[in-house]
């Protein structure tokens, strides 16, 4: 939500209100848009920077997202991917990082397409260094670095095809890489059936 905080404009400036109609944030900013998970997007003195409900810097430098409406996303588990100077990173709702600002991409993998485990919610497909990997919402890097892509449509059970040095593998729902990545091509199928170039196997 907009956190209580309403955006005003007075004498060309933007600033921010409360319920009372007290302006809690000065309106000095040439630019500035509504709050969404605590933090706002907004531009002093062509600086574009991202800031919290109390006028403090998050991070500044903050550029749209392609292919993303807003330059903050809200997603799940009330986290929210940043792109700074820096890189791409990861805030929680007390504007820390999780994530550090040091990705070149980050995208959410939605409820839609995630694995279906308990702890579905809060992965994110990161690139470094042109390499794919996955964090979970807590920082933890549960899929190192290694892949050039991998699918983002798992089936029913979790498993989804990865590319590594040119050949694919599959991962589960754990990301764990359960048939290593020596093959030029594979397809997952409901249950454990995969086909591995015209072979079809049973997964672990």
């Amino acid at each position: 939500g907009n956190e209580g905080l309403a955006l005003v404009c007075k004498d060309g400036k933007f600033g921010y209100i409360d319920s009372t109609v007290t302006e809690v944030i000065s309106c000095k900013y040439n630019y500035a848009e509504t709050f969404r998970q605590g933090i706002a997007v907004v531009i002093e003195n062509g600086i574009e920077k991202c800031i919290n409900t109390k006028d403090k810097v998050v991070t500044e430098g903050c550029r749209p997202k392609e292919n993303w409406r807003d330059k903050t996303g809200t997603y799940v588990a009330g986290l929210t991917i940043i792109n700074s100077n820096t890189g791409c990173g990861v805030i929680d709702q007390k504007q820390n990082f999780i994530v550090p600002p040091i990705y070149e991409q980050i995208r959410p993998i939605t409820p839609r397409t995630q694995p279906l485990t308990p702890d579905s919610v809060g992965y994110f497909d990161v690139t470094h260094s042109r390499m794919h990997g996955v964090i979970k919402s807590d920082g933890q890097i549960i899929l190192p670095f290694e892949y050039e892509e991998f699918s983002n449509y798992p089936n029913d059970r979790g498993f989804r095809p990865v590319k590594k040095k040119g050949k694919w593998g599959v991962v589960n729902s754990k990301w764990q890489l359960i048939i290593p990545c020596i093959y030029a091509e594979i397809s997952v199928y409901s249950g454990q059936r995969f086909i591995i170039s015209n072979y079809v196997t049973r997964g672990a």
